[in-house]
């Protein structure tokens, strides 16, 4: 007997419908839908299966790298800006930490700063945000636009630097588009590790010339830094949607 009446309701307590009332015998299923699933399908969920057309992939890492000039002067001139005592403060201690950080007396130094503060968060960061948090927000809306904005505005904010949070907001939407575009990881990890990567080797340079130090991009540089790259991301897209017709 696996019926019982509780304040005259009759509850069947067999283990089958038990289960399916707990929810267990769902999970139980998906699970073994799970462990039919190869490693390979489970890996594709990262996006970092497919590939990208060689042309995407430079002129994605050109919008970025012609970014930096315009990216570094931005910030300069938004840190002027700040006056709250806390927050230069706070903008004085990332900087210092950075400083600390990208100390390089010679190339292995370089190398090693390029694969510790360029590859290593290049691969992490797009998997956690782009792989990560703009997929499963993407699952969850109908707009493909909002995922894509939300996700960028958290990158932002964690990288915790209040005269480049603005920029790295445009930085994280260049990304977010690039991966939405061509569905594939390998594009953003590329823009965001060549970005990575050049500014070092710009700080590098600049540690051993003081005249490259103390070089200022005009106006005029910046504005034609930020065109550039938006013409180079508009050209991404354009060739990225040319390789997907292909594919198809």
């Amino acid at each position: 007997m696996t019926k019982k009446e509780y304040l005259g309701i009759q509850i069947d307590l067999s283990k089958d419908k038990l289960f399916d009332k707990l929810g267990i015998q769902r999970l139980q299923e998906s699970y073994m839908k799970e462990e039919e699933t190869s490693p390979h399908e489970r890996f594709a969920f990262f996006r970092l299966n497919k590939p990208v057309a060689v042309s995407v992939l430079i002129l994605g890492a050109l919008a970025m790298l012609v970014l930096i000039p315009g990216f570094d002067q931005a910030a300069q001139w938004i840190s002027t800006l700040i006056t709250d005592p806390n927050w230069k403060a706070f903008e004085e201690t990332s900087q210092k930490q950075n400083e600390w950080f990208l100390q390089m007396s010679n190339m292995p130094d370089l190398l090693l700063c390029i694969l510790v503060n360029a590859l290593v968060p290049a691969v992490c960061e797009e998997l956690f945000f782009r792989a990560g948090i703009q997929q499963i927000l993407m699952e969850r809306s109908r707009n493909s636009h909002i995922p894509i904005v939300s996700t960028a505005l958290i990158f932002a904010f964690m990288h915790a630097s209040p005269s480049a949070l603005p920029l790295i907001f445009l930085a994280g939407l260049m990304l977010g588009y690039a991966f939405y575009w061509t569905g594939s990881l390998r594009l953003s990890i590329a823009m965001h590790f060549f970005f990575n990567a050049t500014s070092i080797f710009i700080t590098y340079l600049a540690q051993r010339d003081a005249s490259f130090a103390n070089w200022k991009p005009s106006i005029l540089v910046v504005v034609v830094s930020f065109l550039a790259s938006g013409g180079l991301l508009y050209l991404t897209w354009k060739f990225s949607q040319k390789a997907v017709k292909t594919l198809n």
